[in-house]
């Protein structure tokens, strides 16, 4: 799978997650654009974890902010497991 396409994965399971109607983008806030709350972001973590069967580490998540930079944590992990 190239990065591409984990990426367009990655959006998959965030539009279903967060049933966002927004156009996704890497420089996307999750937050403050978004709107979504620290509940929401835990289940959509959940959903990416559940997804590629994967652990996503708490201390890799605390400096994300963005979708790219998620997109960026997950691929990461999958590349290590």
């Amino acid at each position: 799978m190239t990065i591409e396409q984990l990426n367009g994965a990655i959006y998959d399971v965030i539009r279903s997650s967060t049933e966002t109607e927004l156009e996704l983008r890497d420089d996307l806030h999750l937050i403050t654009q978004m709107g979504l709350s620290s509940v929401e972001i835990m289940l959509l973590i959940s959903d990416l974890e559940d997804q590629f069967a994967i652990e996503l580490p708490i201390s890799e998540l605390r400096d994300v902010a963005t979708v790219g930079q998620l997109c960026q944590v997950v691929a990461r992990v999958i590349q290590r497991s």
